[in-house]
């Protein structure tokens, strides 16, 4: 008798141990289940978080300083091409300027200072890569469209006698320069001159668009405001 009760005894406590060995299981799972959800979603919100947003105090700073350079570049320049105040060097200066881009060396100031100032007024988009190589583009479109307008975009010399001429017809005055020229005779000569001022203003156009990085009705939507 006594021992059927002891044996009835082990059996309920070790039903009692395997249901904690059960219980304390499936706890433990719940929490390794759980805690490897919070490792998946943290992983998740790494992979595809958002990055730290940049501090755009600094970055304005850093426009109104490239800003303030190129307004004093651009005044250098422009005592360098129209006098010979700036010495040997702005009279070197000229001289390349002027046999690279003939007339629009005269133009090259002005569009550094105007540009400045627009960054200045907060006008135009950040300056990085992009807006750097389209303001490039604008101011080489604008030497292609001054050398439509000189006759020797038909001359039958070779490129490179060509080029040298032309370098120094634009340091007297007499062309495009040979930054202008060159590239104005490649496109004249496939679309004729009538193709190389539609591409031209078409460039500009494009040009000043992605360097404002505004649309053309939204800015004149503004400026009706």
């Amino acid at each position: 008798m006594s021992s059927s009760v002891e044996k009835g005894k082990k059996e309920k406590s070790g039903a009692k141990t395997g249901t904690v060995t059960v219980s304390s299981s499936g706890g433990s799972r719940k929490k390794s289940a759980a805690s490897a959800s919070k490792s998946g979603k943290a992983a998740k919100s790494a992979q595809t978080g958002k990055k730290p947003k940049k501090n755009p105090a600094g970055s304005r700073m850093r426009d109104e300083i490239t800003a303030v350079i190129m307004v004093a570049l651009g005044i250098f320049l422009l005592i360098a091409v129209i006098t010979d105040a700036a010495g040997g060097f702005g009279e070197v200066l000229s001289m390349v300027l002027k046999g690279f881009f003939g007339r629009c060396a005269y133009i090259l100031p002005f569009f550094l200072i105007i540009y400045a100032l627009l960054i200045l007024m907060n006008h135009m988009a950040h300056i990085n890569s992009r807006t750097v190589v389209f303001s490039l583009l604008l101011y080489e479109d604008l030497a292609l469209l001054n050398s439509a307008f000189y006759s020797d975009l038909d001359s039958q010399l070779s490129l490179g006698k060509y080029a040298g001429d032309m370098f120094y017809a634009g340091v007297k005055l007499e062309s495009g320069g040979v930054l202008g020229m060159v590239p104005a005779r490649l496109i004249a000569s496939c679309a004729g001159v009538a193709g190389l001022v539609i591409a031209s203003i078409a460039i500009m156009i494009i040009c000043g668009i992605l360097i404002a990085n505004t649309p053309v009705s939204v800015f004149f939507d503004r400026r009706r405001e």
